[in-house]
């Protein structure tokens, strides 16, 4: 893969914290952490606990019943018929619409560049409107039934875009209120997605509302007769918790039908059960083949995961490491994107580990995988500038990229420590050179 290749590659994306990291001398070990990336909740924000249990559907008083519906302009073929629930009071903080809208010039930027015909000026209204009538200390359901019909107006009816309208108040503001109350509107027109993100809402608790963990419930098990993937992948996460068999292999077919749809996150889950033998056999060939599916499904996760096995020997003929295939796997995910793949590949390149030994390519992709704020990648770039290993000594450098490290670490994290330990190795080597050229001056 050429250099500059790999640079008009670089998407500032982030993905699996899963790598090599240089932990002293020109020794490189592997150390993992916890994988949390977005893309593998790309799905399922927060996740109704394995504890809770579905009440009666008469105990919260929500019915539902599946509905078959022609195609129209939210793109439907089947929707979820949940039957009206009254409004109740969301609760409003003392700043109002501006813990909403915390920065109404980013709200309208956001608003202009997105997907929505309505214009931001219309949903600030909306906005205001919410806010006014969840402060009323009576007929607060009656206001609200005003204001579902505002915005499914305001909408011309698209529950797929109140939905992303729902999900963008999401994105500016941690006040989820209005939030859910737009998947609520969208939810019970029949949206599904809409009902999924609400039910995840509700029954976490996230938003308080009566019975919230049996409505949240009764609508995830809803979706799940209906076949939505990712309300399949929300009930398999209580069943593989569990430890009876059954709910283990019936939370391994949820994730299969969910796979079956082109679901990236039951694709990645299916293969970490089978590459970890989480309730089933250790089997590497099937955890590839469904990490190898997300490859397909145009995401570099996959092609990075199967990089990490086939460097473990996991899903080897001989079961010992295969570099040069590792390799490969990272070359092929670097180029779409994978920051991690860019950080391992340095590592590959600075050791000749699967490839030709070549520190002036190797720096090159570790500076790749700096400048896109990789936290290993900054701190294994700093350690090589203060050693002059690879690479000129430049303390200069070497502290900045520090400094930049502080604000890409977890001080829990084996990387914090590690930024620790070079920022006291360069104190110590910068007070060294200072002694010594006062030495050569005296």
């Amino acid at each position: 893969m050429h250099l500059q290749s790999a640079r008009r590659s670089i998407k500032t994306s982030t993905g699996p914290y899963k790598a090599l990291y240089l932990a002293g001398g020109l020794s490189l070990r592997r150390a993992t952490r916890n994988r949390h990336s977005a893309f593998a909740q790309q799905t399922v924000a927060a996740h109704v606990h394995s504890s809770t249990k579905v009440r009666n559907k008469n105990s919260s008083g929500s019915e539902i019943k599946t509905a078959a519906l022609k195609k129209d302009s939210n793109a439907l073929l089947t929707k979820i018929d949940l039957q009206r629930q009254p409004f109740t009071r969301f609760k409003i903080t003392n700043s109002g619409i501006s813990d909403i809208i915390p920065d109404l010039t980013k709200f309208e930027d956001i608003v202009s560049r997105s997907r929505l015909k309505i214009l931001p000026l219309k949903l600030r209204e909306l906005a205001n409107q919410f806010v006014q009538i969840n402060r009323l200390k009576s007929d607060i359901n009656v206001r609200m039934e005003q204001w579902r019909s505002e915005v499914l107006d305001a909408f011309d009816n698209n529950l797929s875009d109140i939905t992303y309208a729902a999900s963008l108040f999401g994105k500016i503001s941690s006040n989820k209120t209005l939030g859910c109350a737009l998947y609520k509107v969208a939810a019970e027109e029949g949206y599904p997605n809409a009902a999924f993100y609400y039910a995840i809402i509700v029954g976490t608790g996230s938003i308080k509302i009566p019975n919230g963990s049996a409505v949240g419930w009764m609508i995830i098990k809803e979706l799940v007769k209906m076949g939505h993937p990712a309300s399949m992948v929300t009930l398999s996460d209580t069943k593989m918790r569990s430890s009876n068999p059954s709910d283990i292999k019936e939370g391994i077919r949820l994730l299969e039908r969910a796979a079956e749809k082109d679901n990236r996150q039951a694709c990645y889950k299916l293969g970490e059960i089978y590459r970890h033998g989480q309730g089933v056999p250790v089997d590497y060939n099937k955890a590839i083949e469904w990490h190898g599916k997300i490859k397909a499904l145009g995401s570099s996760e996959g092609e990075f995961i199967i990089g990490d096995m086939l460097s473990k020997g996991q899903g080897t003929s001989d079961g010992k490491p295969d570099y040069a295939a590792a390799f490969k796997r990272f070359e092929q995910a670097a180029m779409k994107g994978s920051v991690e793949s860019q950080f391992n590949l340095a590592l590959y390149y600075l050791e000749g580990k699967g490839v030709v030994k070549d520190e002036d390519l190797g720096i090159e992709f570790l500076k790749l995988a700096a400048d896109a704020k990789f936290p290993q990648a900054i701190l294994t770039l700093s350690k090589l500038l203060i050693e002059g290993t690879a690479t000129p000594k430049n303390y200069k450098k070497a502290r900045a990229l520090l400094d930049d490290a502080t604000k890409y670490t977890d001080s829990a994290q084996v990387s914090a420590n590690l930024a620790k330990i070079l920022r006291q190795k360069l104190d110590n080597v910068e007070k060294q050179e200072k002694e010594k050229s006062w030495c050569n001056f005296m």
